[in-house]
């Protein structure tokens, strides 16, 4: 008898296990990309480096300043984890 409930205790955990990890990969494929582009570090300085006609109305930067907006390799780093 005991065996019998340890095996519906297991097979239960899994199965609430498999519907939480189901849960999971759905709502990470449910996300927008406007929800993705919100998550990314406010202060990184990318968004002088997309098109200026979308953000900075006539914002031109040369690539030491945008090395230095991205604070260097640090920058870089930081932009590879997200």
């Amino acid at each position: 008898m005991m065996l019998i409930l340890c095996q519906i205790a297991v097979v239960a955990a899994l199965a609430v296990g498999f519907g939480r990890w189901r849960a999971g990969v759905r709502r990470q494929h449910a996300q927008s990309w406007d929800s993705l582009v919100a998550r990314l570090r406010p202060d990184c300085g990318l968004r002088a480096f997309g098109d200026p006609n979308l953000w900075n109305k006539g914002v031109d930067a040369a690539p030491e300043e945008q090395w230095r907006r991205i604070q260097g390799a640090v920058g870089l780093w930081t932009i590879y984890e997200r």
